[in-house]
């Protein structure tokens, strides 16, 4: 199934009976299957995928927004030490329900959702959350007289501000909910012309058009617009609402800086439930006065196998994978060429057995002379370890080892002696 919020509500209802047991927070990982109508982008959105879920239980909100926020904090940790480049932002609930909730984003062109954060502030949220804010603070005054226009081959826009030379920032469309027979009937005129303006109809405007002035509008008459449209002058200012979506630009809902929109992929959401659950289910406790309290809950959730794909989209390039030291399946890739001669063998299995010992996770590249020191190259390229090391006869003779970093374009010598140290240095954990 998607989520788990009833068995694990029935669990806490059987299992819970008094406020000392709270806060109580049960988790799971598990492979989950879902029937994608669409599965694609590989690990990024499959039907079979490995998923952490937690669910808290609390006796009061605060409690509840106490644990929320070190899950917040938990997850900007475990992101953090991933090497990934994210935003936490602020979500819309959908299905699950509940009051708050923040969603987790890789930042990569290949995501499938638009996030909005600004260049100045902590602010983040998803597209459909972000609240529009006009660009600009006040209504000018008017400069223009109201006056209609034939315009009969101004069937859009784009005709209009074309033939009548207006700046597109001062058009007004109006939308209305009707089928085309039906919008006839009530005003006498086809789509093309509709407008604001003695409009038998009920009608919002979005923040930035209460904002404007001298526009052109539909005159709800055939072939014809009105310019030089002023609100309160030529018609009172309609119902106002947030409607429309958040461009690159606009100013911060939070007031400080603008916004940017990049792609991002979810790889975690976070919900304060609240007793929806709870409520339908019954799910109680007996509180610190003896009464049944309702409990209050709260979710989390990573996609794991979401995140490794994730951590792909994000890092690479011509040459294959590059992981971080967190989520690399080795650390360090140990390359010896011509392991078949004593010395570097000797070299070689002296420093895997340090670098082990050390804690560090060594995938060392024994394959014998038929294999070129380019294809192995490559090969731990395309897999993506963070650090190569090579063990040669020529830096041996020098008392050297090489090293290269899988985001560095250049190699370096170090010293034999020093090879351990410096990897501890590089590798922090």
């Amino acid at each position: 199934g998607p989520t788990h919020e009833e068995v694990i509500t029935d669990l806490a209802r059987n299992e819970l009976n008094s406020y000392k047991q709270l806060p109580i927070n049960m988790y799971q990982i598990q492979t989950k299957f879902r029937d994608e109508i669409r599965p694609r982008f590989g690990l990024m959105r499959g039907r079979e995928f490995i998923m952490k879920d937690a669910y808290s239980f609390h006796a009061t909100q605060d409690s509840l927004q106490e644990t929320y926020d070190r899950m917040h904090q938990a997850y900007c940790n475990v992101f953090t030490r991933l090497g990934l480049n994210f935003r936490p932002v602020v979500a819309d609930n959908g299905s699950i329900g509940g009051a708050g909730s923040h969603e987790f984003h890789v930042l990569a062109e290949s995501g499938e959702d638009d996030i909005v954060f600004s260049d100045t502030s902590d602010y983040a949220a998803n597209i459909e959350k972000a609240e529009a804010i006009p660009r600009e603070a006040s209504r000018p005054a008017p400069t223009e007289e109201l006056r209609l226009v034939d315009t009969p081959d101004a069937k859009t826009i784009a005709a209009l501000v074309e033939q009548f030379n207006l700046p597109i920032e001062k058009t007004v469309k109006t939308l209305v909910v009707h089928a085309a027979e039906e919008l006839r009937d009530a005003i006498g005129a086809g789509a093309g012309s509709l407008g604001p303006l003695n409009l038998p109809l009920p009608c919002i405007i979005d923040r930035s058009v209460e904002l404007m002035s001298d526009f052109g509008i539909g005159a709800n008459i055939d072939d014809k617009h009105y310019f030089g449209v002023n609100w309160e002058r030529d018609l009172p200012v309609p119902d106002v609402a947030d409607l429309r979506n958040v461009v690159a630009g606009d100013p911060s809902p939070d007031g400080q800086g603008n916004v940017i929109i990049k792609r991002g992929i979810e790889v975690g959401h976070i919900f304060q439930l609240g007793t929806q659950y709870s409520d339908a289910m019954k799910c109680q406790v007996l509180g610190e006065n003896g009464k049944p309290v309702t409990l209050t809950m709260g979710c989390y959730g990573i996609g794991v196998s979401r995140v490794v794909a994730a951590a792909i989209e994000q890092n690479n390039d011509a040459n294959g994978i590059i992981w971080s030291d967190a989520l690399a399946p080795f650390q360090i890739a140990l390359v010896p060429l011509r392991y078949e001669t004593d010395a570097v063998k000797e070299a070689t299995d002296k420093l895997y057995a340090e670098l082990t010992a050390a804690g560090f996770e060594v995938l060392l590249d024994d394959r014998d002379k038929k294999t070129s020191p380019g294809i192995k190259f490559a090969d731990m390229e395309l897999i993506g370890i963070p650090h190569r090391i090579v063990v040669s006869d020529r830096g041996l003779a020098e008392g050297n080892l090489e090293y290269k970093s899988r985001t560095e374009a250049e190699a370096q010598a170090l010293p034999v002696a020093d090879v351990l140290s410096f990897i501890k240095d590089r590798i922090k954990r």
